[in-house]
């Protein structure tokens, strides 16, 4: 399931990264790295898939970095990022909460 979006956020990363067109290639990846977050959180076998989990959360830590300063929405998709990889229930309640109030 979300394979073709999974595939249609590559292509679109891959030819940003060609043409140099660095917010299209971060939004690209973040949408596959929220995707697939997505996809483990929700399979029954989470257990089975910490190799890929690892994967992730490098993908997604190293998405988080790349959004900053490149404006207020992409940073913010950073910050979401971030608090969806963290196992900290606090520091992931800290990031929402103080993107709530940003957004305000």
């Amino acid at each position: 399931m979300g394979e073709r979006a999974l595939t249609c956020y590559r292509v679109a990363a891959h030819i940003a990264g060609e043409t140099g067109d660095r917010y299209v290639r971060v939004s690209s990846r973040a949408g596959e790295v929220a995707l697939r977050i997505g996809q483990i959180r929700n399979s029954p076998a989470i257990g089975d898939l910490e190799h890929e989990w690892q994967e992730v959360k490098r993908m997604g830590y190293d998405v988080a970095d790349a959004c900053v300063g490149l404006g207020g929405t992409m940073e913010s998709v950073g910050r979401i990022i971030r608090a969806c990889l963290t196992q900290e229930i606090l520091k992931a309640k800290y990031v929402l909460c103080c993107w709530r109030v940003l957004v305000r």
